[in-house]
């Protein structure tokens, strides 16, 4: 056999790209698997947490432009608490008591700094001539808006 004679190699031709290799499928079976597993647990979070979404457009909506914003953020306070832990002792508290939890939560001092304005509790949510001041409105909201956002449902057992 001569130089002349001989011919290239004739390779075989390389391999498709479909059907992939049954490891690809694993693959893509174990993706799909923690898409669902994940979207599942997101729509459980989201559903768990409706009633604050709810109470933060109460809070923006109708609490702020309200002529007695402590009676009516305190009236939000207890129907999200209900919502969140229906037998939660704090649902019959006393409004000091849930300016107290609020500030606990919100590691603020709402509650002391309406005692030291010199006026009681009382004379601002049973509208005795008492209103809040721009400042205090704010820091009301502020709070509240927190509280709503801060609170765990384990904690209003």
């Amino acid at each position: 056999m001569t130089l002349d004679q001989l011919r290239d190699m004739h390779l075989p031709p390389p391999p498709g790209w479909w059907p992939p290799a049954p490891g690809w499928w694993l693959t893509g079976g174990l993706l799909l698997l923690l898409v669902a597993l994940g979207v599942a647990a997101w729509r459980r979070h989201r559903s768990a947490n409706a009633y604050r979404r709810r109470a933060s457009t109460v809070l923006h909506e109708q609490v702020r432009g309200s002529e007695n914003p402590l009676a009516e953020g305190l009236k939000l306070v207890r129907r999200t608490i209900k919502t969140a832990a229906p037998q939660s002792p704090l649902v019959s508290a006393s409004a000091a008591e849930l300016l107290s939890h609020i500030d606990g939560v919100t590691q603020g001092n709402f509650s002391a700094e309406l005692r030291h304005s010199g006026t009681g509790i009382d004379a601002y949510l049973y509208g005795d001539g008492a209103a809040l001041s721009a400042q205090q409105r704010r820091a009301l909201m502020e709070t509240l808006a927190l509280w709503i956002k801060k609170h765990r449902r384990g904690d209003l057992c």
